[in-house]
């Protein structure tokens, strides 16, 4: 049995460096229009839409990417610059150049300004979203989208190509599907948001199942009396789909107490309408189907919570959130086969209907036990899940000769 096992391991070590060995480092870099390095951007490499390698530049704007031989599309994204996206070919040891980023209409202003924007810490990079007149107008997913070593597929969010990477808002875990967690941060907005973390390497303070990194928001809070707030609404519209994300917040500051509450929906639907038509000359046979299958989405949520300083020590805080996914799928179908003149036709439907309820609350308490920043945390969290799935299924068919 041990000597299975050494096999086992060997052979698996021995794929692993077969593998790595035909990877290819590729490398480039990253300057302004001025020449000028372009440190902490986002470069990855696609094939298609596939992420396969990914990272941030260097302080002198460098990267450099291992893959496989082949084509692949290179994305540079970072904040205040327009996207680049080329195609480039992967190759044994090969220099892919400099690629020049271009100020966008709402670019940083000064080299200044760009230095504060981005700051790389021990473990981190730091966008301090606050101070940086390129995020203004900008929504959570558009943020995330140009911070360091981040890539969002449209489904999930990861750091440096490592899947699995979680996402915190005010040090608490957005424990949501990707579908909702993505409707979320995309209505914060720049002007509600003080800083975002990414930790490509999460260390022991955070949960073992975090291997995929940790990003941090931090949301602003007022010193001053009073209340803010704010309203959004975006929307897809296509031949396909159409799609409405309407989302309010409120922000309110009195004394030691402070109180927000969000609330964020997504509705769509889509349709899809599908043809076929086929004849067979020689046994005078013909079969036409007819498919359309309709979407329904509505997802919907809502968080409320507040803070209350105690004394310059101690606070207490709490917040709960709901969110809701329904998904509807209708799908019908009918077929007509006709055979030597005769017809016989085929009515099928599907519908299926999933329906997901979240509700989770959190407890804290805070004291502050030194000047040094060191604190003393009390947790609790509850978070409960209900799922409800629904599918309702028929075919009939109607022989020649016989009545609906």
């Amino acid at each position: 049995m041990k000597r299975l096992i050494l096999l086992i391991v060997t052979l698996a070590a021995a794929a692993t460096r077969l593998f790595a060995a035909h990877l290819c480092p590729s490398t480039g870099r990253v300057v302004d229009e001025q020449g000028k390095a372009v440190e902490y951007a986002t470069v990855v490499l696609l094939k298609g839409t596939e992420q396969v390698a990914g990272m941030a530049t260097d302080a002198e704007g460098r990267f450099a990417l291992k893959a496989a031989p082949g084509e692949y599309t290179l994305l540079i994204q970072y904040l205040g610059f327009d996207p680049v996206k080329k195609p480039v070919r992967v190759e044994q040891e090969n220099h892919l150049g400099d690629f020049v980023m271009r100020t966008s209409a709402t670019g940083i202003e000064s080299v200044e300004v760009k230095a504060r924007l981005v700051r790389r810490e021990a473990d981190r990079f730091v966008v301090d979203v606050a101070n940086a007149p390129a995020a203004i107008g900008k929504d959570g997913i558009e943020l995330l989208e140009r911070a360091p070593g981040v890539w969002i597929d449209g489904e999930k969010i990861s750091i440096n190509g490592k899947s699995g990477s979680k996402v915190y808002v005010n040090d608490r875990e957005l424990r949501m599907e990707p579908e909702q967690l993505l409707t979320y941060l995309r209505s914060l907005r720049a002007e509600e948001i003080q800083k975002i973390e990414v930790v490509p390497t999460s260390g022991a303070d955070y949960d073992a199942d975090s291997a995929g990194g940790i990003i941090r928001i931090t949301l602003k809070k007022r010193r001053e009396n009073g209340v803010n707030g704010s309203v959004a609404f975006n929307t897809t519209q296509g031949e396909i789909v159409h799609r409405y994300n309407p989302s309010a917040n409120i922000n309110l500051h009195s004394g030691r107490v402070d109180f927000y509450a969000s609330a964020w929906g997504s509705f769509g639907k889509d349709e899809t309408t599908t043809g076929e038509q086929t004849r067979y000359e020689a046994a005078d046979k013909e079969l036409n189907a007819h498919s359309s299958m309709k979407g329904r989405n509505r997802s919907l949520g809502a968080s409320a919570g507040a803070v209350v300083e105690i004394d310059g020590r101690n606070s207490v805080g709490a917040e709960f959130e709901y969110w809701r996914n329904r998904n509807g799928e209708p799908n019908d179908t009918y077929t007509d086969f006709r055979n030597a003149g005769t017809v016989t036709r085929t009515d099928s439907h599907f519908d299926k209907l999933d329906i997901r309820n979240n509700y989770s609350a959190t407890f804290n308490y805070i004291r502050k036990i030194d000047t040094l920043g060191s604190t003393l945390k009390l947790l609790a969290d509850y978070t409960r899940r209900e799922t409800d799935s629904e599918n309702d299924n028929f075919s009939r068919m109607t022989a020649p000769g016989a009545t609906a």
